[in-house]
């Protein structure tokens, strides 16, 4: 697992890359014909050298030079694509939980056509949570989408994508950027790995005391800046543009493009931002507390003493032994600790205080996002939600506001009880840790807006692909714009209808407009308004129906959530409000 001047995990390319490639000098065209008479006199020697030809065409694939070392992708159709690109070294030994290092160069083409490992995950393949099990800690690669034929000094925008998965499971790889790249604006799509779960935010007192300038717990996030501090590096030789990278994400991989805008320590490495379907308004734990919890887990893993004696002791242990599922062992905070110099304030309080990046975003939700609860753990396992539990449900969310909720939302209102129950703890936003839906976006929205400009969106098409083919699960039968739904608009996928096509080519059309100039709009394309504090407009995106929306918070019962304690603009965790906003840049 340790590192040397030649990448150990990935194979470089060696003696077919030493014969002369398409377009050769002709000098070594001489050398090839002379070849081929002398190989006349044999026909089986001819038919070995012509395949070794054949193989050398096939091999020699779009190669690029990074600060690191050359590396060789492959042409799909119409893009170019490298893959497994290490972009920091293996964190392993004394790296494991600490900052990312950079990776050795190396000097050898590097085979880029194949991703690298995913980050270390448990668990059933696909499923929830897209888990790709691995125990490879050399995980930290990246992968890269551009139009095919991209030459140096293109200077395209760049769209860096977070995987979702909660930052507990995924890959960069899952996500297959055709699409992005070369059907909508010419565009250069990277995805990436980082660290998960334990092993990319435990947080002990003894991690702290190695980098007390950013405390612990952050070590997927620190994965994500290294990630983008390659790119702002090697992008140009891709044919990318550094001073044009938004960073995107959905679900996990949007709480980790909320993280960035948060955090002091990514300022200068992106100028745009995507949430899809995880608005930032979310929390999470002090770094107090996640420390507390990470020596309760060392504890359980018999590691005890000085702090920097559990740190070793928990270095040595083997990586299997640390996945979610192990004895002792559970995400220590499902993200990053708050309080350090990487996150110094919770994202909420950070937007609200207009102490964020102030950078065009793009945030928006699926309009009924919880599917992704009431789908794989009711309908999906032959136990729908039926009449008589309905009310019972809805307590275990909302307590004594119960009867209220019931009011508001009907069963006479809805196909099945499952949908109702759908519908109301998706406009709530109390499902998935009450970090996604309807109402936390629009709470999101309302923070960001007087500091940035914000375009919003609802992805609403009824009739979408639930579960997409990237997270296959059972749904019982349950369809409509679920969680993770919008993704089969966006990445390579075959299963759209002509109409949902065409949806995709407008939805792909904002996403590399904006990648290119901060706001989604462009020729042909509906007119998408910003969301303001005086005008509250909403891009709805549905096949054939879509347009700008003013409804949003009458649609999901916005002010009925508020009325009763959910998504208020001043439900902080201490006692103190946000101050007014003074200005947006």
């Amino acid at each position: 697992m340790g590192c040397s001047s030649v990448r150990p995990s990935r194979r470089p390319l060696r003696g077919l890359l030493r014969m002369p490639k398409v377009g050769a000098p002709p000098r070594m065209l001489v050398m090839i014909r002379g070849g081929l008479r002398a190989a006349s006199r044999s026909t089986h020697v001819m038919a070995a050298f012509l395949a070794i030809v054949a193989a050398t065409a096939a091999a020699a694939g779009p190669s690029v030079q990074t600060r690191t070392g050359p590396v060789s992708g492959v042409t799909q159709g119409r893009v170019d694509v490298f893959q497994g690109i290490p972009y920091a070294a293996a964190p392993v030994g004394d790296l494991r939980w600490a900052p990312p290092s950079p990776r050795p160069a190396w000097t050898r083409l590097l085979d880029a056509s194949h991703p690298g490992p995913p980050c270390p995950q448990v668990g059933a393949a696909g499923g929830i949570g897209g888990v790709v099990p691995s125990l490879e800690e050399d995980c930290l690669s990246l992968n890269i989408w551009r139009p095919a034929g991209t030459r140096p000094g293109a200077a395209l925008p760049v769209i860096v994508w977070f995987h979702g998965g909660g930052m507990q499971t995924g890959t960069g790889s899952l996500y297959k950027g055709g699409w992005l790249a070369a059907h909508g604006r010419p565009t250069i799509v990277v995805t990436i790995n980082y660290r998960l779960a334990l092993m990319g935010f435990l947080a002990l007192p003894g991690l702290d005391a190695e980098h007390p300038e950013l405390g612990s717990g952050e070590y997927g996030v620190l994965d994500q800046q290294a990630a983008l501090r390659w790119v702002q590096g090697n992008i140009r030789a891709f044919g990318g543009d550094p001073a044009r990278v938004t960073i995107a994400g959905e679900s996990g991989g949007a709480q980790s493009v909320c993280v960035q805008l948060a955090s002091p320590t990514a300022r200068g490495l992106f100028q745009r931002a995507i949430v899809e379907s995880g608005g930032c308004q979310w929390r999470f734990p002090s770094l107090t507390a996640s420390n507390a919890k990470g020596l309760q887990i060392a504890e359980a893993h018999g590691c005890t003493g000085a702090p920097a004696e559990i740190v070793g002791c928990m270095r040595r242990i083997p990586v299997g032994e640390l996945l979610p599922g192990a004895p002792g062992t559970g995400a220590p905070s499902g993200g990053p600790a708050v309080g350090g110099g990487v996150l110094p304030l919770n994202i909420r309080e950070t937007i609200a205080f207009g102490r964020m990046a102030r950078v065009p975003v793009m945030q928006g939700a699926n309009r009924s996002e919880a599917l992704y609860y009431v789908g794989p753990f009711f309908d999906g396992v032959g136990k729908p939600v039926t009449a008589e539990e309905y009310p019972q449900l809805l307590r275990g969310f909302f307590g004594d506001a119960t009867p209220a909720v019931l009011e508001r939302y009907p069963l006479s209102a809805y196909r099945s009880p499952s949908y109702a129950f759908v519908a109301a703890i998706g406009d709530s936003g109390a499902v998935f840790m009450s970090r996604i839906g309807a109402c936390n976006t629009l709470l999101a929205d309302r923070l960001m807006a007087p500091w940035t400009t914000l375009y919003a969106f609802d992805f609403a098409d009824p009739d979408g692909p639930f579960p997409v083919p990237m997270f296959p699960f059972p749904t019982g039968g349950l369809t409509g714009p679920g969680h993770t739904s919008e993704l089969a608009y966006l990445w390579e996928n075959d299963g759209l209808t002509p109409a949902q096509r065409r949806l995709s080519d407008v939805m792909i059309a904002y996403w590399t407009n904006f990648a290119a100039t901060g706001d989604p709009n462009g020729a042909g394309l509906p007119p998408w308004p910003a969301f303001t504090q005086q005008r509250e407009s909403v891009q709805v995106l549905a096949p054939g129906a879509v347009r700008a929306g003013a409804s949003y918070a009458a649609e999901h019962n916005c002010d009925f959530w508020r009325q009763i304690g959910f998504n208020s603009l001043y439900a902080w965790d201490g006692d103190h409000s946000p101050p007014p906003p003074r200005d947006r840049r």
